[in-house]
């Protein structure tokens, strides 16, 4: 075998294969994402940090530097008009301004030149914060609600810990600076969808203008302007943008410029959080970006449509099935998933969790949730329903906690005859093997193995099989010639 020709044949396809895979255009990397191959490629933004939200599940469709701490300045008032609202009995409490309100500590902070003793009606106060972003309302919504504004500040943190936020902390209702006083765009995301279950809240700070009739001390009328350039485009026209429909603004020296924005275009309905711009420019045209981004590369699914197998890992229906063969189970017709519009449904895998139930009654019963992931991205998760015609106790069959019960790759499916580490290993294997391949080093061992192996079959059967067949002609002859000198010396006696 000439092992020379056949080391320069390897060489010469490996630099073919090296060739072609450096022909490969790159794809942009994804930040804050779990496999960017999958999930649509993001804009680049000047704002420091920023998150896209939908408010129908809470899936995050953007994120950058989602999770670092930044100081909100004035869009802390989302948070402040969320407990006010949580908490008012009605929109017509009066709020009176106390010289603590008033007195704000900072002379060129908003204000809409209230004074102490003035009153005014919740929703009136409402207005003056969200749209003008007076700090001495803020003040006074706070003393109102909780008595002070350090009481306030604590039903705040408290309120956020219950959202989930967990880099956030609040100082004061109106976000001057103060160093103890910060949130992140992730936790600030959590606490925007929050009040946008308050219709009040979203008819407010998505006015264009307001006018706050005469008080008891004051004879002349207040007008108010939105400070949203997307909602009330009276100063920068090129803002406007015609899905956003409500929003807060904030600026401090230490904070930057800071911007929530609720935009809708369909069936999406969307939260867009920046911070920590550089420019008041910089706030806007970064959030118009990112909006467009997610309008134009998601779209909401019925999560119906998913495919959906019953999870009998878990207990729970192990234990309804065993006492009702013929309970069925479903996700609720109502739920939805926000996904990339090129998402393969049948690529989707999902994860349930068994509420804590001590029986199921006859009829419809909700017995669990189910969190769905797309390529290591959470997009929703949505009720799952049992009907049965039996009474089913589950007192002593239930987890009483409740915890995750077991993973149901795509649908639900149930693994049949692996244990939970064989699984494990194999989808380990599988995945470290499926990111291999996607690597240009990767790709091009592929590549040279494929040509090696056409090479090998070509060189075996063009020069190693003809030569296997000549030297066994060759002994065949070498005998036969030998054989008959043999024969001819029998011949000769």
């Amino acid at each position: 075998m000439n092992f020379k020709y056949i080391h320069k044949k390897i060489v010469s396809l490996l630099v073919m294969a090296v060739t072609a895979v450096s022909l490969i255009p790159p794809v942009p990397a994804r930040a804050d994402t779990a496999d960017s191959s999958t999930w649509p490629d993001c804009p680049s933004v000047k704002a420091k940090a920023a998150v896209v939200m939908d408010l129908n599940t809470g899936t995050i469709l953007f994120a950058k530097n989602a999770s670092k701490k930044e100081y909100p300045a004035s869009i802390t008032k989302v948070m402040t008009a969320l407990l006010a609202l949580k908490h008012a009995k009605s929109l017509d409490e009066t709020v009176t301004f106390t010289d603590e309100a008033v007195n704000t500590g900072d002379n060129e902070s908003s204000s809409i030149g209230m004074l102490s003793g003035e009153e005014l009606t919740l929703e009136q106060s409402l207005y003056g914060m969200l749209l003008s972003s007076a700090n001495e309302v803020a003040n006074a919504i706070a003393i109102h609600t909780a008595g002070s504004v350090e009481s306030f500040a604590d039903m705040m943190n408290a309120e956020a810990a219950e959202l989930g936020c967990t880099n956030t902390h609040f100082a004061n209702p109106c976000g001057l600076y103060n160093e103890d006083h910060y949130t992140s765009c992730l936790d600030m995301a959590k606490i925007a969808r929050e009040a946008a279950n308050y219709p009040e809240f979203l008819k407010i700070a998505g006015s264009k203008k307001y006018v706050i009739p005469k008080t008891n001390l004051m004879d002349e009328e207040r007008p108010l302007a939105n400070t949203h350039q997307m909602i009330n485009p009276a100063e920068n026209p090129e803002y406007y943008y015609e899905y956003c429909y409500a929003g807060k603004t904030g600026y401090t020296s230490e904070a930057g410029y800071t911007l929530v924005s609720f935009a809708k275009k369909g069936s999406m309905n969307i939260v867009c959080v920046v911070m920590n711009a550089d420019r008041r420019k910089s706030q806007y045209e970064s959030s118009l970006k990112l909006m467009n981004y997610a309008f134009r590369r998601f779209r909401m699914e019925k999560a119906e449509k998913i495919p959906f197998e019953t999870p009998t890992g878990s207990s729970i229906c192990s234990d309804i099935l065993a006492e009702d063969p013929f309970a069925t189970f479903a996700v609720s017709e109502s739920a939805v998933v926000a996904i990339p519009k090129k998402c393969d449904l049948t690529e989707v895998t999902g994860s349930f969790k068994a509420d804590d139930l001590k029986e199921i009654k006859p009829g419809t019963v909700k017995i669990g949730t189910m969190a769905y992931d797309y390529k290591g991205h959470s997009i929703g998760s949505v009720d799952i329903y049992c009907t049965t015609g039996k009474y089913i106790s589950l007192a002593k069959k239930s987890p009483a906690s409740g915890e995750n019960e077991g993973k149901n790759e795509g649908t639900g499916t149930k693994a049949i005859g692996l244990s939970e580490e064989e699984k494990s290993f194999w989808q380990n294997l599988a995945s470290s093997l499926l990111d291999f391949i996607k690597k240009p080093v990767g790709i091009i061992t592929i590549l040279a193995l494929i040509l090696f192996i056409i090479f090998f079959i070509h060189h075996y059967h063009t020069v190693i099989k003809p030569r296997r067949q000549a030297r066994k002609r060759f002994m065949m002859h070498k005998k036969l010639r030998k054989q008959s000198q043999v024969d001819k010396r029998h011949i000769k006696l």
